[in-house]
Order: C-alpha cells, then structure tokens, then sequence
C-alpha cells in the first residue's frame, strides 16, 4: 500500500516538476526575445544619435553643400579629367 502511495506522488511530484520547467523554459524564452527587441530599438537609437553627431561635425568643418572633404573633390577632378 505505502509503495502505490509512494509511486503515485512520485509520479505527480515529476509530472508538475516537468511542468514547471516546460513554464520556465517559455517563459525565458519570451524574456529573451523582448530583451533582444530592446536591445535592437536601443541600438537602432544609439546609431541614429551618432549619425547625428557625425553629419553636425561635418556641417562645421565642410561648407553647406559640400558633400566631400576638399582633397577627395581635389581628387575626382583630377581623375575626372584625366580620363576625358
């Protein structure tokens, strides 16, 4: 008698240990992919705040309308008219 008894919480024991690691397991997994979203809107951030920063720099050191540092516009006429 004792030995059913004994069996059968053991069975139930490992059928609610099994379902309470099958709920860690999901729920870990959710975790992980609202963690990797985070860390992809906060990167997606973080690159347009220094895209910012480095086209401000290049607006003070480059005249409105230049696209290019002087020695590569220098450059590509040079090229430019060595090939015509």
């Amino acid at each position: 008698m004792f030995k059913k008894i004994f069996f059968v919480l053991f069975i139930i024991f490992f059928f609610l240990f099994f379902v309470f690691l099958g709920a860690a397991i999901i729920y870990s997994q959710q975790k992980k992919i609202s963690l990797w979203q985070e860390l992809r809107e906060d990167s997606k951030r973080i690159i347009n705040q220094m895209a910012g920063i480095v086209y401000r720099e290049g607006e003070k050191h480059n005249p409105k309308g230049d696209l290019l540092p002087d020695w590569i516009d220098d450059w590509l006429k040079k090229e430019i008219k060595e090939r015509i």
